[in-house]
């Protein structure tokens, strides 16, 4: 491998790592197990909100490209 295709590997490697996203799903139940629709769900980070959605009419809810680290729902 030619040294300067070694650098540019070990230069575009990380970053392609680091530029990975996750999805955080679910679904809102309530006490006696029943699907939820139209809750509001928020996630937050560092005690700052991030973003909110609202659950589907089958309880689900999905927030998606969420960068990677600790998030409070």
């Amino acid at each position: 491998m030619n040294p300067i295709h070694f650098v540019v590997c070990l230069i575009l490697i990380p970053s392609a790592l680091l530029a990975q996203k996750g999805t955080l799903t679910g679904k809102v139940t309530d006490a006696s197990g029943a699907l939820v629709a139209g809750a509001e769900i928020a996630i937050s980070t560092h005690g700052k909100r991030v973003v909110a959605t609202v659950s589907g009419s089958e309880g689900t809810y999905s927030f998606s490209s969420l960068s990677h680290g600790d998030y409070t729902l």
